[in-house]
This record gives C-alpha cells, sequence and structure tokens, in this order.
C-alpha cells in the first residue's frame, strides 16, 4: 500500500495529469526545461517528463532565482493551471513556487544546445544522453507502445507467452554465427565450460517453443535474439528482439500467411491509434506522408509469389545479380525490386528450395513450406514455415548434419504424439523501422550496440 501511494504521488507530478487538471487548480509537476524565454515582465519556460508528447508552458516573473533556470535542468514547479484553448498551448501554469532539484550549467559541456534538433545521427553519438530530446523520446514511447500491442494481438488469439533461454546449445539457424559463453575464474589458468560444453547466446527460441507446443497448442515469445554477424551497417545489430509464436495443429502453409498478415496489419492499425501524434516528433518534415503509408499497409491484401515466380520477376526486370536458376539466393535488392513490381505491398514468397532452408522446415521433394514476408523499403520482416513433422525424415536430416546426439530431444517431439506444429520469427526493430518511417535501425533501439562504430 505503501508503494502504491508514493506512485500515485508521483504520477500526480506528471506533465499528461496536470493537462488533465480542471481549471485554475494548483498542480505539482516535475520534468526537465525544454526551452526558457526571459522577457521584460515574465519568463516563459516549457517543460516535459518525457511520459507522452505533450509540454506544459510555465509562466512566472523574473526573479534572481530564474537567472539559474537552464534548458535541461531538471525542476519541481508549482502554480495554478490555467486553460488557454486560444492559444496554441491547452494550458499554462503560473508558477509560484520553484525547485531546481538538478541543474544543467550551459558551460559545462552538455552536448545537445538549446533550440535544436540534433539529427539522428548526432543524438546516436551520444547515445547515454539522447532520450531527453523530444524526438527520441517519441520513438522509445512508440517502441514500448508497438511492444505492448504485440503481446495483446498474441494474447487475444489465445497464445500463451513463455519465456526462451538466452543461454543455449542450439543453433536452429546453422549458421554458425554466434556468442560463444565462457565462464571465467581468477583462480582458474584456463577458461572452461560452465556447463560442460559450449553454450552460446540464443539466435532464436524456436525450438524451445516447438518444444513447449507438444503440450500448449499456441505458444509465443518477445526475447532477446543475438547474431555474430559481420556486418556493421544501418540494417544490422548483434542484439535485438523477436517475437517467435508456434501454433499447433498447423498443416497447410496458408493458415500461417494469415496470421502473419494479421498479425502485422493489427499492429499498424494500434500504432497509428495510439503513436500516430509522436511522428510529428519522430519524422517532422515527413509524417503525414508515413502515416499514409501506415494506412496502405493496412487495408491492401498482401501479394503472393513462389520463390520461384519471383526469380522469374527478376530475370525479366534484368536485375543484376538475380538468379540464373530458380534455386538462387534473394539479395535484399532483390527484396526490394519484387516489392517494387509489387506496387509496394506487402509480399510473401513461399515455397523456397528446400537447400536453402534449415533443417526444421517440412519439404515435399526439392521445395520446402517456408514464407517470407517482405515489406517496402525494410526487404524482409519475418520468416516463418511448417515444420517437419515426419519423425523418420526428421532423424535422418538430424544424423546427416551431425545434430542428432545433440537435438534427439527435438526428434522425440514428433515420436511421442506432437502434432504438426507451424511457427514463424518476426524482428521488432524492422517493424518499428516500417512503421516510423526511419532508416537506421540503431535509432530504434534504446542502447545499440557498436553505436560509435557502426556505419551512420
Amino acid at each position: 500500500m505503501v508503494t502504491w501511494t508514493r506512485a500515485c504521488a508521483y504520477l500526480r507530478k506528471s506533465v499528461q495529469n496536470a493537462l488533465l487538471s480542471p481549471d485554475q487548480s494548483q498542480v505539482t509537476v516535475q520534468g526537465w526545461l525544454q526551452s526558457v524565454r526571459l522577457q521584460k515582465n515574465y519568463v516563459f519556460a516549457s517543460l516535459s517528463d518525457g511520459l507522452g508528447p505533450e509540454t506544459l508552458q510555465l509562466v512566472f516573473k523574473p526573479s534572481p532565482d530564474a537567472k539559474g533556470l537552464n534548458v535541461n535542468s531538471f525542476v519541481q514547479v508549482s502554480g495554478d493551471l490555467v486553460l488557454t484553448p486560444g492559444r496554441k498551448q491547452p494550458a499554462e501554469l503560473k508558477c509560484h513556487k520553484i525547485d531546481i532539484i538538478r541543474p544543467c550549467p550551459a558551460d559545462q559541456g552538455y552536448p545537445f544546445p538549446a533550440r535544436s534538433r540534433p539529427t539522428w545521427q548526432q543524438a546516436r553519438q551520444h547515445v547515454h544522453l539522447r532520450s531527453r530530446l523530444p524526438h527520441v523520446a517519441a520513438l522509445l514511447r512508440t517502441r514500448a507502445a508497438v511492444t505492448r500491442a504485440l503481446h495483446e494481438h498474441m494474447e487475444r488469439r489465445g497464445y500463451v507467452h513463455v519465456h526462451t533461454p538466452a543461454i543455449t546449445a542450439n543453433d536452429c539457424e546453422g549458421a554458425g554465427d554466434v556468442f560463444t559463453v565462457v565462464a571465467t575464474c581468477e583462480a582458474e589458468e584456463e577458461r572452461r565450460p560452465f556447463f560442460g560444453e559450449d553454450v552460446h547466446l540464443t539466435v532464436s527460441g524456436q525450438l524451445h517453443l516447438e518444444a513447449i507446443s507438444s503440450g500448449i497448442t499456441h505458444v509465443y515469445s518477445l526475447s532477446p535474439a543475438f547474431r555474430a554477424e559481420s556486418s556493421r551497417t544501418r540494417r544490422h545489430l548483434a542484439e535485438f528482439h523477436m517475437l517467435e509464436a508456434e501454433l499447433a495443429p498447423v498443416q497447410r502453409l496458408p493458415e500461417l500467411t494469415d496470421a502473419l498478415q494479421e498479425l502485422t496489419q493489427d499492429v499498424a492499425a494500434t500504432f497509428l491509434d495510439r503513436s500516430g501524434r509522436e511522428l510529428e516528433l519522430i519524422l517532422p518534415d515527413a509524417w503525414r506522408e508515413q502515416l499514409a503509408s501506415v494506412e496502405r499497409l493496412i487495408s491492401a491484401p498482401f501479394a503472393q509469389l513462389t520463390h520461384a515466380e519471383a526469380v522469374s520477376v527478376l530475370q525479366r526486370r534484368r536485375e543484376p545479380g538475380a538468379p540464373a536458376a530458380p534455386g538462387g539466393e534473394l539479395s535484399r535488392q532483390h527484396e526490394l525490386a519484387l516489392l517494387e513490381h509489387c506496387g509496394q505491398t506487402p509480399v510473401f514468397v513461399t515455397d523456397w528450395p528446400a537447400r536453402l532452408k534449415p533443417f526444421y522446415v517440412r519439404t515435399e521433394g526439392d521445395t520446402a513450406a517456408a514464407v517470407d514476408v517482405l515489406v517496402p523499403r525494410i526487404g524482409e520482416l519475418a520468416g516463418g514455415s511448417l515444420r517437419e513433422d515426419d519423425p523418420a525424415r526428421l532423424t535422418a536430416r538430424l544424423h546427416g548434419l551431425g545434430l542428432l546426439p545433440r537435438l534427439d530431444w527435438y526428434a522425440q517431439l514428433r515420436r511421442f504424439g506432437g502434432p504438426p506444429t507451424a511457427g514463424y520469427g518476426l524482428g521488432l526493430e524492422r517493424l518499428l523501422l516500417l512503421l516510423t518511417g526511419l532508416e537506421s535501425v540503431r535509432d530504434v533501439v534504446p542502447f545499440p550496440r557498436w553505436w560509435q562504430h557502426c556505419d551512420t
């Protein structure tokens, strides 16, 4: 009860709650000064606490204390709230008391000057301070809102949220781009495997979700994933978040593509409803165009091409590096070309060559029952597949790859009554790029690794 009371007391001091107060009410608000304008008879200041896009205009008379009020100082102010419906701001606070809780002296090297809007690249150079910037705070609030929308979507459809391990011996993608985990001890001369075998940070929780889905038919996780790729571009992160889902029983790929389209469009609609205003801060020069782009995403049915049809389109367009045969890989440039061919509508690419997909994908001859979701500007947003449900074929594949001793438990899921399953993984950061219109994936995470050394 004490904790709740303290929390309520703090929230009563938020800018958003102050703006909801009735006219002439006395309020106390805390936050950072975003601007300070000293005039002859009055001082005007703008206050923000980062909890919402709103700012509160402060009005008070000049005093010796007012000279110490600098932009980005954290203050507590008390006064009378006066509604101003005829002006740009909905209300202003006529202050009668101002306490500087933590000053931010202008001559101490604070990197973001008053009355300036640093670019996303400039903000990235001071990542520990950038949440103070209105457009970065708007992005972080949007990330929280989209995360919440993903959870709500899955819960409405009956999925159970599962925490999958961050430390694992499984590399379900088989690419080998993993971060190995080693325990160190000063008393030991050599580093030894802590668990008696090599383990690494997970690249995916899929195999664990499949295990849980053998007892709970619809499960998902929204967890960190780690890839030790050498690419250090605006499209890559060493640590990112994926929403992964596993559902059973599923026998047909359209059941999976329908689930992916419904998820993407539902979350996009929730984004417009809850975070549309944030776009004015995130993209001040192009927010209307971005809103229109998201509205098109919600309304248009996704296009669909088989992998063979996609290769044929690229060959007809004479795209550089287009696969000479249907079984070739697709690059990001090829993905963007396919989106252009489909009128910038999201595209499902299905029926992939089996050799391009991992061991767990169900195959029919040389074709894998897999799908990639391509979206404008980004390329691949999500990928999924029907899972191989034949115990003999799965065991043979694992044996051929030398994985059977480690993944025999995975084959047992099929031998011991596990139903046919399907699943997918969707990148949270790529979804945020799609919804916000930003270009660099390093701008949609609070603390990107390699932020000082990456291609900005």
